[in-house]
């Protein structure tokens, strides 16, 4: 809204859009909390499959050497 409009709105009016405002304000705060907490959840499996494949590539160069030294 314009400056010019919203001096011609009425007081409860003014007040009304400040409550829709207000209430818009606290849904957006409530949806990024929502949208941080998944992203961390993401990252933390991320993080976890990296740990899992670094795992695998360790244990896949054991294996290796153990054969390596069998024969």
């Amino acid at each position: 809204m314009e400056q010019k409009e919203l001096r011609k709105l009425r007081r409860v009016d003014l007040l009304e859009l400040l409550v829709t405002q207000a209430k818009e304000n606290e849904q957006l705060r409530q949806q990024v909390q929502k949208l941080q907490a998944e992203l961390n959840s993401r990252k933390i499996l991320v993080e976890k499959a990296g740990s899992i494949a670094d795992a695998s590539i360790a244990l896949n160069k054991l294996f290796e050497t153990a054969q390596a030294t069998a024969d």
